[in-house]
């Protein structure tokens, strides 16, 4: 049983491979508004979610273990 963490991880990855594209075309104000708004704290936030989902994976295989 995976915790979520690397497809999370992976769509993150993705995210930020279409985000510097879509830069190299979109290099205004209201672009750097949205990376620094939008971009840089979905970053932030999914590396902590990410670690959230494999401490409590790591959780629920020690109850599954004490359990069985």
């Amino acid at each position: 049983m995976g915790s979520g963490a690397p497809r999370l991880e992976h769509a993150l990855k993705n995210l930020r491979e279409r985000w510097d594209i879509a830069r190299e075309q979109w290099a205004d104000k209201v672009a750097l508004d949205f990376e620094k708004n939008h971009i840089l704290p979905l970053e932030s936030q999914t590396v902590h979610a990410a670690r959230g989902m494999d401490k409590i994976a790591e959780v629920i295989q020690k109850v599954k273990y004490d359990c069985s």
